[in-house]
C-alpha cells in the first residue's frame, strides 16, 4: 500500500463550497480500483490549504489507472475548479523506517 499526499490550495472565500464538493466527490476515490481510504484536512496556519491523503493498493493504481479513469475525471470535474494552483502530490510507503 502507498499513500498519496496532495497539498491543495483553494481561495479562502470558497473553502466551505470546496469542502462540501469534496464530501460528495470522495466516493470517486473510494470506488476507484485500488482506492482504500481518503481524507481531507485543513491547515491550521494557512487558510485555504488542505492536505488530501489517499491510500492506494499501489502507486500504479493512482498514477496509471485512476488518472485516466471515469472516477478520476469525475473527481476532477467535482473539485478541480476550486484549485488555485496545481496540487503538489507526493507518494509514501506505508512501512515505517
Amino acid at each position: 500500500m502507498v499513500y498519496e499526499y496532495a497539498y491543495v490550495t483553494v481561495e479562502v472565500d470558497k473553502v466551505a463550497e470546496f469542502e462540501q464538493a469534496f464530501a460528495h466527490a470522495k466516493k470517486y476515490l473510494l470506488d476507484a480500483n485500488g482506492g482504500k481510504t481518503a481524507e481531507l484536512v485543513r491547515s491550521v496556519d494557512r487558510p485555504g490549504l488542505y492536505l488530501l491523503r489517499v491510500a492506494w493498493d499501489s502507486i500504479e493504481d493512482h498514477i496509471e489507472r485512476f488518472a485516466a479513469s471515469v472516477n478520476g475525471q469525475q473527481l476532477d470535474a467535482a473539485i478541480g475548479r476550486y484549485f488555485i494552483e496545481t496540487p503538489q502530490v507526493i507518494h509514501f510507503e506505508d512501512t515505517a523506517v
